[in-house]
């Protein structure tokens, strides 16, 4: 059954972020985040998202068969960014029963997998969601929004498989302004990590902002032990 699902878990109160905690959290990187990198291209309508996108089974994401997408679904487990050193454990996630709104981990160290959209690798946008603090701590994403093009994230899979992404593009959006193609279910295929950012609002106990970075495959998923670091970027 699809059903609606409110889009203030990534737009209008992504507290669930950082933001709505039982005690008083730190604050996220300071500074504006700089604009760098072109997304690639997408299908699905343009424009502001009002609500994420109807929520169904992954494996119901029907796009097209390519060389370069994988069709298959099979869910991501880790996350590693070498980078800002993250090495985190995924968790699938759909909807919170209580509050209508994209559940996301309950502590600093997971990473959320939106699970009615696709898998890193399909068609289309995957979406990995994480902290920018949590508790008085660091989240995952704490330095997320030091990315830019030509970072590499690899995603680890419940089958035992690896796939390495590129980092191509990061954006810093108001929070009503989060583009809906973050969401599509068509098109090339991207991983897309967003946390929050911005000023914080102690009243409100959320961030102004989502930073969002996006990367695409420069791998197909490999078995464990094979080094695919040095394959070209899948077009």
């Amino acid at each position: 059954m699809r059903r609606p699902i409110a889009v203030s878990v990534f737009a209008g109160s992504l507290g669930l972020l950082a933001g709505t905690l039982p005690m008083v959290v730190q604050a996220g990187p300071a500074g504006p985040v700089r604009d760098v990198g072109e997304f690639p291209a997408l299908g699905g309508a343009g424009g502001a998202v009002s609500a994420i996108p109807s929520a169904t089974t992954a494996a119901a994401s029907e796009a097209p068969a390519r060389a370069s997408v994988e069709t298959r679904v099979v869910r991501p487990a880790s996350l590693r960014i070498p980078e800002i050193g993250v090495d985190a454990s995924v968790l699938p996630v759909g909807v919170d029963g209580s509050t209508g709104l994209v559940a996301v981990p309950d502590n600093a160290f997971e990473v959320a997998w939106y699970r009615y959209g696709p898998s890193p690798g399909q068609a289309g946008s995957a979406v990995l969601a994480a902290h920018v603090d949590f508790g008085g701590r660091p989240g995952a994403f704490f330095s997320l929004r030091e990315l830019g093009p030509g970072s590499i994230v690899k995603v680890g899979y419940r089958d035992g498989t690896t796939r390495t992404f590129e980092v191509v593009a990061r954006r810093s959006y108001l929070k009503d302004e989060l583009p809906r193609r973050l969401f599509a279910r068509e098109g090339e295929p991207m991983l897309t990590l967003i946390t929050c950012g911005g000023a914080f609002d102690p009243a409100a106990r959320s961030y102004a902002e989502n930073v969002v970075v996006v990367a695409v495959p420069v791998s197909r998923a490999v078995g464990p032990g094979i080094d695919d670091a040095g394959l070209r970027r899948l077009r």
